[in-house]
């Protein structure tokens, strides 16, 4: 049996011990003992340092957060594993091992296998958060289809919530392979994932895709069981059609970027230039499924023409036939003039830049398409009015967008959601991270790594996704 202890001054002897006694909140002295809230029982806790060891105990920390602290341990490094990409298989190479022994001898390394039996705990932590964070709110839904190193359909299914005071971070919910990608598929798998995470469909307002004719589809689809939301077509989307109309009004530009792929290829010839221009920027490379990357060399050709052509033209008896190639565009007496057309679509290119950063506000992102439909109408030669054409038409065809802009330029309109515009405040018009979202699948299902599974896969998928959002989870 404890005994009390017995002092001649009580009250005295209880103020001292509540002047330490307040740092440790699951301690209380009743007036005759110190007394553990948690584990119910008395405590000889009569310094600091005693009330310190034991908040400290593993049997406190268990029975406070019903966890062991070494399966928090365990937890934790599940999660720095999943959203650094690392295997857990590197758990088992003999270096990290011996690091770790040498730095952290006291802790127990847990094994793969430890590792992957812990997994799904920490994905159903993860969703318990990403289910507290959408709670009762507003969901802005992001979709998309892309193939993996098999070839096989991928859907990747992602949320924000529409905050009216600030952007909020993604959530990815679901990375699901397709066995058939079709509208019907893609709408089971949305709607089985929205109820999963306890989304309503009241709370959905805005949906963005891209404009293939699956995700058109399946926005049609979507919007017939829950007409009670927008569906927007992607405007980066938007902007590439744009690009790519330029880039077919320019031909001759077009083979000219293309055949000078085998000199940007030539070690010698790149460094025979940046020797002769050492202050002129890196020669970028082509990619056309890059966005505004067709344009970025264009400019980069209108601005240093003179210099390239010099180099390129050189006489060289020992030259190779594919530099020779590069050569014959040259011959084009427009080459030059139609570079320097191309330059007034530079706002087209900056529109593309600021779009790529997910934290815009939606007015600020309805000024930079306002931008480059003021740029369009600017332009009025054959090749304008085309490209001018192909924007509107995109434009025309994505109706939700119109109606979003209207909202906002009528404030006292009839529309039904234009209760909503506060939300809509940080609403995002493109899908990129959605498609972001697909890259980072793409490098954890690496051809080195297909042995995973879906289920694995799109865990770590999340995970990472998830620790972006919450850089400090840890």
């Amino acid at each position: 049996m404890l005994k009390v202890r017995k002092n001649s001054s009580t009250r005295l002897f209880a103020s001292n011990v509540n002047k330490f006694l307040w740092q440790f909140p699951d301690l209380k002295y009743n007036g005759i003992q110190v007394v553990c809230t948690v584990c119910d029982k008395t405590l000889l806790c009569w310094n600091t340092q005693m009330c310190k060891k034991h908040v400290n105990t593993a049997a406190h920390k268990f029975k406070k957060t019903g966890e062991k602290p070494y399966v928090t341990f365990i937890c934790d490094l599940i999660f720095m594993f999943s959203a650094s990409n690392v295997p857990f298989v590197k758990i088992r190479q003999v270096h990290f091992r011996r690091f770790w022994k040498k730095y952290n001898s006291k802790l127990k390394l847990p094994s793969l296998t430890t590792l992957q039996r812990h997994l799904p705990a920490v994905r159903e932590k993860i969703e318990n958060d990403i289910k507290s964070s959408i709670k009762n709110k507003r969901i802005w839904l992001t979709i998309d289809v892309n193939t993996d190193s098999k070839n096989k359909s991928v859907l990747s299914i992602l949320v924000r919530t529409l905050d009216s005071q600030g952007p909020s971070q993604p959530y990815l919910l679901a990375v699901k392979r397709l066995q058939q990608c079709t509208g019907e598929v893609i709408i089971n798998l949305i709607v089985r994932t929205l109820q999963k995470f306890k989304i309503v469909p009241k709370q959905v307002l805005m949906i963005v895709t891209d404009s293939t004719p699956v995700m058109l589809y399946t926005g049609y689809l979507f919007k017939s069981i829950r007409p009670h939301l927008l569906h927007i077509t992607c405007l980066l989307h938007a902007l590439y059609l744009v690009t790519d109309e330029i880039r077919k009004c320019y031909p001759n530009v077009d083979e000219f970027i293309t055949q000078t792929k085998a000199f940007l290829k030539s070690p010698k010839h790149i460094q025979q230039f940046f020797s002769q221009y050492p202050d002129i920027a890196e020669l970028p490379q082509p990619n056309i499924l890059r966005w505004g990357s067709w344009l970025e060399i264009a400019f980069y050709y209108f601005e240093h023409f003179e210099k390239i052509k010099l180099l390129i033209l050189q006489p060289d008896t020992k030259v190779e036939i594919a530099i020779k190639q590069s050569q014959k565009p040259f011959l084009y007496s427009q080459l030059a003039a139609d570079l320097r057309y191309i330059y007034n679509y530079l706002p087209i290119a900056d529109a593309i830049k600021k779009l790529q950063n997910t934290s815009l506000s939606l007015p600020q992102s309805l000024e930079i398409i306002n931008n480059v439909q003021i740029v369009l109408q600017t332009l009025n030669d054959e090749k304008s009015v085309r490209i001018r054409e192909e924007f509107n038409t995109v434009l025309s065809e994505n109706l939700d967008f119109i109606r979003l802009q209207q909202i906002y330029s009528n404030g006292g309109s009839r529309d039904p959601f234009d209760k909503f515009k506060d939300h809509f405040n940080y609403a995002n018009i493109t899908s990129l991270d959605v498609e972001r979202s697909l890259s980072l699948y793409k490098q954890i299902f690496s051809p080195q790594r297909t042995r995973l599974k879906e289920t694995t896969v799109e865990t770590y998928a999340m995970l990472q996704v998830f620790s972006r959002a919450h850089p400090n989870c840890l």
